[in-house]
């Protein structure tokens, strides 16, 4: 797995959605405090507090934390101010830099986006997993393709699927940077299907993603984002060894462990 370019350089992209005059701790303190905290184990804004003070000796080795470690209450007003696309787009820019055309270049096969999808239920066909694609190039066709650069397609995929003599038929509508054929894509779909669902598979049992009780839709969203940054980063770590579930509490444990995540993923050169 090609390496990504450090995370803080994305991070530091991101605009601070608070006033300057009222802001006690920078908005980069704030995100890495969150990103370690999860990456160790911690799932609430709670945590993120009691993360920091516990840890607050080894995170001024890297952060300036000007008034200290803000309060349980701080971080959730940050995190619910915040973006979730724009916290969205620096993780994507991030994950994607280990692979830098895909950065510059629209016409890649990574650009294909789900937009929509309905379950019908019906009566077609009687086979199990049977799936059929249709693509078009009539853009004109779709009622929004004049808010995507470099669209070329937008395809849509029917699943039908047979349990207990009762059948649903599932319709996804997507939308591509590449022109395809109707086979290409739905090779395309299923695979980004495949991901999709184990990446909700492990935030779920590994990051209780299912669990979060933060009724504010940003603050769950970042929440949720901070879960895959933490995700990736052990995934890209090929030193870690044994589960997730272990990974993360080696990584609350030790010190050592969290100094080579941050040195090899996350801290720029001018950081260190």
């Amino acid at each position: 797995m090609l390496k990504p370019s450090p995370l803080g350089m994305f991070l530091n992209d991101i605009e601070d959605p608070r006033r300057a005059e009222s802001c006690d701790h920078k908005l980069i303190d704030i995100l890495m405090i969150a990103i370690f905290t999860i990456i160790s184990g911690g799932e609430s804004w709670e945590d993120l507090a009691l993360y920091g003070k516990e840890k607050i000796d080894w995170l001024k080795t890297f952060l300036e934390l000007p008034c200290g470690i803000p309060s349980h209450d701080t971080f959730y007003r940050v995190f619910c101010l915040l973006d979730p696309e724009r916290f969205q787009d620096s993780f994507t820019r991030w994950v994607k830099s280990a692979l830098p055309e895909a950065l510059s270049a629209a016409d890649t096969p990574f650009d294909i986006v789900p937009m929509d999808g309905k379950a019908i239920r019906g009566s077609k066909g009687k086979g199990k997993g049977y799936r059929c694609c249709w693509v078009f190039d009539q853009l004109d066709q779709l009622s929004t393709h004049d808010q995507w650069d470099g669209l070329k397609q937008f395809g849509v995929v029917q699943a039908d699927r047979t349990v207990n003599g009762k059948v649903t038929t599932a319709l996804r509508l997507y939308i591509t940077s590449k022109s395809m054929t109707a086979l290409e894509m739905l090779s395309a779909t299923r695979v980004h299907r495949e991901v999709e669902n184990n990446l909700h598979w492990m935030l779920d049992i590994s990051f209780n993603e299912d669990a979060c009780q933060t009724k504010h839709e940003n603050g769950a969203e970042n929440l949720s984002i901070l879960g895959r940054i933490a995700l990736n980063i052990f995934n890209l770590d090929s030193t870690g060894k044994g589960s997730m579930r272990s990974k993360r509490k080696k990584a609350g444990w030790s010190n050592s462990c969290l100094a080579q995540l941050l040195e090899e993923f996350i801290l720029c050169s001018t950081d260190a």
